[in-house]
């Protein structure tokens, strides 16, 4: 959410957060295979909206947790014109946050089943004795993955990995330029980065712009983990874990 609203301050695009993709299309895909929800939401959603804003001679941006499946099927689509830029946290942090949001946990107030696992995926046949904890950690790695498996058949000129915590004004910059979005400038981009955007409630925070959907973090920090808690993680994300944050 924090790049979609900086790149909104363009006046050579026009990005949205979470709009387009629905979160069924991304559960449809991952659990049976079946891409006809995705091709929907680009066929009848995304792609009028890329017409009218070619139309308005801008660009179109998209932020969306829900799209990460549908990489490799946009890249074919629109071919060398597209941008992608994907945006990774830690997975101890991200851990805390989304258990905070209620990611696969039944007992939060506004819980989400933020997908459901393919028969072939090695946490399915203990995926109903599987805490959120765990869930949490699984996703992060599968998504990540799959989206750079998907980076991988494009031109390194197509795409971005950036990892949030690394967020800077020589970062951003360098993304607004990726993008061809020159009009920013760098008080824009401090402006942004000033703020605290789409965190989960906290006291620390009393001026933020929250996450409604969550609830105040319970999970500890990661020094303050268990053995069992790190040697799950490592179970699960550590590998890419590595590669991300070498």
């Amino acid at each position: 959410m924090l790049l979609a609203k900086l790149f909104s301050l363009s006046q050579q695009t026009e990005c949205v957060h979470e709009q387009y993709f629905r979160h069924q299309s991304m559960i449809s895909f991952y659990r049976d295979d079946d891409f006809s929800s995705y091709r929907t939401d680009i066929e009848s959603a995304l792609w009028p909206a890329i017409a009218e804003q070619v139309s308005r001679g801008k660009s179109l941006g998209v932020s969306s947790g829900h799209m990460y499946f549908s990489v490799s099927y946009l890249h074919k689509l629109l071919g060398a014109s597209t941008r992608f830029i994907l945006l990774v946290r830690r997975p101890e942090n991200f851990v805390r946050s989304a258990l905070a949001r209620g990611f696969f946990d039944e007992s939060h107030p506004r819980y989400c089943a933020i997908i459901e696992p393919h028969p072939s995926s090695s946490i399915f046949t203990r995926w109903n004795g599987a805490t959120p904890f765990e869930k949490c950690l699984w996703y992060w790695n599968m998504v990540n993955r799959r989206t750079m498996e998907a980076f991988s058949q494009m031109p390194t000129t197509m795409y971005r990995i950036v990892r949030i915590e690394d967020l800077s004004l020589n970062i951003c910059r360098g993304l607004c330029d990726f993008l061809q979005l020159y009009d920013i400038g760098d008080d824009d981009i401090r402006t942004i980065l000033s703020r605290r955007i789409n965190v989960t409630p906290s006291l620390e925070f009393e001026d933020a712009e929250v996450n409604t959907n969550s609830v105040p973090m319970t999970t500890k920090p990661y020094e303050e983990w268990t053995y069992k808690q790190k040697a799950t993680l490592e179970t699960y994300a550590g590998e890419l874990r590595s590669e991300l944050y070498p």
